[in-house]
């Protein structure tokens, strides 16, 4: 018999806010520094929201804790970056699908299965310039070179930096993601 997974605890809206709506997030990933930065928003906001403690990797955990925590919004946070860095990932590939794509689409299947919208804070580590979509260069005039740019709507212009296999999961991620309903990919940049 499996372990059981520990439950997630609830934080509390303080009662402020419009009033029009009750929203209750779910945020997976909320150990990570993103995932921080998403729990201190929401309580400077006086959100009700609760931090999952379940793997993405386990689907039947995540099944019951969304049936139990009935969140109308999840807020995706959780994925392998590896220890100390990306290049983790290169020598860990399995562990690395296993939850940068099964348990992202995962979790975002249980979401569209149940009529709640899944946020996904994606990388935006999975684009370079190329010949197609060259690097725009700034004029004498203080304007932009007129260069083609990435078109979300456009199959062809997907994903193209693969230049390490982290990189690869995330952007064939996005790629799946297309086709599930109620998903909004947000990708984030370092500095």
């Amino acid at each position: 018999m499996a372990e059981a997974e520990p439950q997630a605890k609830l934080h509390k809206s303080n009662g402020e806010g419009n009033g029009t709506t009750s929203m209750k997030f779910l945020i997976y990933g909320g150990n990570g520094w993103l995932g921080g930065v998403l729990q201190d928003l929401l309580t400077a906001q006086g959100k009700e929201f609760v931090v999952s403690r379940v793997r993405l990797q386990n689907r039947e955990s995540m099944e019951a804790e969304l049936d139990r925590e009935q969140p109308t919004h999840i807020l995706c946070a959780a994925g392998v970056t590896g220890r100390p860095n990306v290049d983790w990932c290169e020598d860990h590939k399995l562990e690395t699908i296993r939850t940068n794509i099964i348990g992202a689409l995962s979790a975002a299947d249980c979401a569209s299965s149940r009529g709640i919208h899944f946020t996904l804070f994606a990388t935006g580590c999975i684009f370079e310039y190329d010949d197609d979509h060259p690097m725009p260069i700034l004029q004498e005039d203080g304007t932009w070179s007129d260069v083609r740019t990435f078109e979300e709507d456009n199959p062809m212009d997907g994903p193209n930096f693969t230049g390490s296999f982290y990189s690869f999961t995330k952007g064939l991620l996005e790629q799946l993601l297309r086709h599930i309903p109620n998903v909004l990919c947000l990708r984030v940049r370092m500095p």
